[in-house]
């Protein structure tokens, strides 16, 4: 299941290599609810690389999975983290995070319709 929260970034940690082939970076984000919370998340392989373009205090939407699993009698819960982004509520910036994305917008430029 995929869950999604907004808040603001108070922690970037760096990007820690685990193993030769496994990496992980972690960040904390301070919810606006009504009672406010400062949530865990970690991002794994190449999408610690998504941190590389936030920063400390910026409000950003997070989507991500719980993962858990047993270790003799305890119980660890990890919230992965797999997209990051600003969160805008002008659609002036939503449009600009828009234009600065990678991905086409359209289709190819031959089919246009005149």
């Amino acid at each position: 299941m995929i869950y999604e929260t907004t808040g603001r970034l108070v922690f970037i940690g760096e990007t820690q290599q685990v193993t030769d082939t496994f990496k992980k970076r972690v960040f904390r984000l301070e919810t606006s609810d009504t009672y406010p919370q400062t949530i865990e998340f970690e991002m794994v392989q190449d999408k610690t690389e998504q941190l590389n373009f936030r920063k400390v205090g910026e409000e950003v939407k997070v989507k991500f999975d719980i993962q858990g699993r047993i270790s003799g009698e305890r119980c660890f819960n990890t919230l992965k983290a797999f997209y990051i982004q600003k969160a805008t509520t002008d659609a002036t910036e939503r449009a600009a995070e828009i234009l600065k994305s990678p991905e086409p917008v359209g289709g190819d430029s031959d089919d246009l319709p005149f």
